[in-house]
């Protein structure tokens, strides 16, 4: 399928949208979301505060994200947190285990509570009782509002580079990195 819209040169970005490009990685996700220069500047800072000031740790997060990318199949948000999910110590036996249909098993207790419950809140909108239950048991309130805000985050960012069509970059400007910011 052809991408709705193509990344935009230089010359199509406003001075504020293009400065604030240039402090973040250059990841065509970025530079799409530019083309709505009055929302950039909001969005990356709630990336950023999503992504580096929670209490769950980045490799719970990449976890999380993963598992959403994999059941929203957005193929770009899977490609860029994959190599992100290996850089925060999540294995490929357990990047293979978040693609099982429909329910992960594959990895540890905590791993698949996590996966049941971004599964949740991707079919419900919502967490479902039981796992509400397991997750009440194990997890602080700010770690539960934490992993909400991960998905709710992803949903946003998963509409936006698949409405948008963001290209995958070939070079993987991220492949080192441990956050997207």
């Amino acid at each position: 399928m052809d991408a709705l819209l193509k990344l935009p040169a230089d010359d199509q970005l406003t001075e504020a949208a293009l400065a604030r490009i240039s402090e973040l990685p250059k990841i065509n996700f970025y530079r799409m979301a530019a083309r709505v220069d009055a929302a950039l500047i909001p969005l990356t800072d709630l990336i950023r505060a999503i992504v580096c000031d929670l209490e769950i740790e980045d490799r719970v997060r990449e976890i999380i994200t993963l598992r959403y990318a994999h059941v929203s199949h957005c193929a770009y948000m899977w490609h860029v947190h994959a190599l992100m999910a290996r850089n925060n110590g999540v294995t490929e036996k357990e990047i293979e285990a978040i693609t099982a249909d429909p329910t992960v098993t594959g990895l540890d207790n905590e791993g698949n509570l996590i996966c049941q419950a971004v599964d949740d809140l991707y079919t419900h909108r919502n967490i479902q009782e039981e796992t509400r239950q397991k997750l009440q048991a194990r997890y602080s309130d700010q770690v539960l509002a934490d992993l909400v805000m991960i998905v709710g985050l992803y949903a946003l960012i998963s509409i936006v580079i698949d409405g948008m069509g963001v290209p995958i970059e070939e070079d993987d400007p991220l492949a080192s990195a441990s956050k997207p910011v």
